[in-house]
């Protein structure tokens, strides 16, 4: 069960809202999706300079090289995304567009793709070898999977510990974008805040993320939002003989978010 997306915001170029996608959105959704791709490489660059675009869309958009280098391949993810069919029934992918005026088209400027996340029935958030199979049957072709569950501790300075973990749904963003000419105005906010107000009243409380530890600006916008860190996990990139390594820092919102 989803709720219904649509919600209307000011904008300074004309009125932004924030819908879900349509098969008719492939396009545009899919190059939005490869300047994310392309703004870690922009980050890596200066410590791996060997690492490609094809690199980095295969860590984050589309981990299977069958499907990244058919023309029709991601399109293909995209649509049953869309369509909502077999193992990509639970993702959802939110779009921010901007209409300058009534005759105008429409442009998509920034998207949300998350995952709704339940436990099976009768399991605990204490069973690591549940939650760790659980994430493994959900779909791993659009992109990185939250890997592992275990008790969250908080490495924001002062070392307290997060909220504890409870038996209860979350939801997972698995990518986020907006783009660079319309940041600062509230839209990755927005996009967050209608993930969550889609689905609170089902229950669906959290929210969960990975962030590249070199992306400080990132890091630094979720922790203002009320993101706490609660561990690290690792990628390899390209040949692993090239021991090209990126940290990611996982993070959480619980409960009562600051968006």
């Amino acid at each position: 069960q989803q709720a219904a997306v649509s919600t209307m915001t000011d904008h300074v170029d004309g009125v932004c809202s924030i819908e879900k996608v349509s098969e008719s959105d492939a396009t545009d959704f899919l190059v939005l999706q490869d300047a994310w791709a392309e703004c870690h490489l922009d980050l890596a660059r200066p410590y791996y300079p060997a690492l490609t675009m094809r690199d980095w869309q295969l860590l984050l958009c589309c981990p299977s090289p069958k499907i990244l280098d058919s023309p029709k391949g991601r399109v293909g993810i995209f649509k049953a995304i869309v369509q909502g069919k077999a193992i990509y029934s639970d993702i959802t992918i939110l779009k921010a567009v901007i209409r300058p005026g009534e005759t105008s088209d429409e442009e998509m400027i920034g998207f949300v793709m998350y995952e709704r996340m339940d436990f099976p029935t009768g399991s605990t958030t204490s069973s690591s070898s549940s939650s760790a199979t659980l994430q493994r049957t959900k779909s791993s072709s659009v992109g990185m999977d939250w890997t592992s569950e275990s008790e969250f501790a908080s490495t924001e300075s002062g070392g307290g510990a997060a909220a504890s973990t409870e038996d209860r749904p979350w939801l997972q963003v698995k990518q986020l974008y907006v783009d660079p000419a319309h940041r600062h105005r509230g839209l990755g906010r927005q996009l967050l805040k209608a993930v969550l107000e889609a689905h609170c009243e089902l229950g669906y409380l959290d929210i969960r993320l990975q962030v590249v530890d070199l992306n400080i600006a990132a890091l630094e916008w979720y922790r203002a939002l009320g993101f706490l860190v609660s561990e690290l996990s690792r990628r390899f990139l390209g040949d692993n003989s090239q021991g090209n390594i990126v940290v990611y820092k996982k993070m959480i919102l619980r409960a009562q978010p600051a968006i």
